[in-house]
């Protein structure tokens, strides 16, 4: 269980995060939503402890900053939403989901090699393993980091709009993996801007608007929450037709 209490975060004087106290539970698929701007990113970052912040953040029900780099990472695997394409082979880089754990040497045991080849078959990456990180399409560049993070063995995996700049057929096939990764008891926390893909695949929601969390809950209940309104002036309603591609829908408000 990872645990937020009065967690407050400020960029030169502006508030970005005010007060935000929510529990996220073990095992479940959590999407954090809101507008451009609403602190969603930050909250992630400061969850797994790369943003100053004030209040505290508990992991396991032992404070985040207490944590040692090693205890850190067997508790929380982080993938912002951009990031660098070294010129190394797919091998190497998700090995580095190992890094955390080794001492300074860096030098895989055995058990860790095996975890590499079984992140790496898990997302469907065993054929990229052998090519550089830059000859790869952005789905499959993908595909690999999230296999680096699946390597890392962390209890929870936090994910900033992993769907951004991917096309449909891509999104989907990262969403299954995901889908994946939480019935074998990972925790997914992941920061989404699509609502109705949001809405069709978490179990629970929370709403961030200006920095404050206005809303939470599962997406049934928050569907129709005012707030939503409020945040995106528009709002999300079960879709059931045959041929929807999610669960929900987004609807324009009057």
């Amino acid at each position: 269980m990872i645990e937020l209490e009065h967690i407050c975060v400020s960029y030169g004087g502006t508030p970005a995060l005010s007060d935000v106290t929510t529990v996220f539970p073990d095992g479940g698929f959590t999407c954090i939503i809101g507008p451009n701007g609403g602190g969603k990113s930050t909250l992630l970052r400061a969850m797994a402890g790369l943003s100053p912040y004030t209040g505290t953040v508990r992991v396991g029900g032992v404070d985040l900053s207490g944590l040692s780099r090693r205890a850190r990472a067997e508790q929380l695997a982080y993938l912002p939403q951009s990031r660098p394409i070294p010129d190394i082979d797919v091998r190497t880089l998700i090995s580095h989901g190992r890094f955390p754990h080794l001492g300074f040497s860096k030098t895989l045991t055995a058990k860790d090699r095996t975890l590499v080849e079984e992140a790496a078959e898990r997302t469907g990456c065993a054929p990229l393993l052998g090519r550089r990180l830059r000859e790869l399409s952005g789905g499959e560049r993908q595909r690999v980091y999230l296999a680096m993070v699946v390597a890392q063995d962390a209890r929870a995996i936090l994910l900033d709009e992993p769907c951004t700049y991917l096309d449909i057929r891509h999104q989907l096939e990262l969403l299954a993996l995901l889908e994946d990764l939480h019935r074998s008891g990972r925790t997914i926390i992941m920061v989404a801007h699509d609502l109705p893909q949001a809405f069709s695949c978490a179990g629970s929601l929370k709403l961030l608007d200006g920095g404050i969390l206005t809303a939470e809950g599962p997406p049934f209940e928050l569907c129709a929450h005012p707030a939503l309104n409020r945040a995106f002036g528009a709002s999300v309603r079960p879709d059931d037709r045959p041929d929807s591609l999610y669960r929900f829908r987004t609807v324009s408000m009057p």
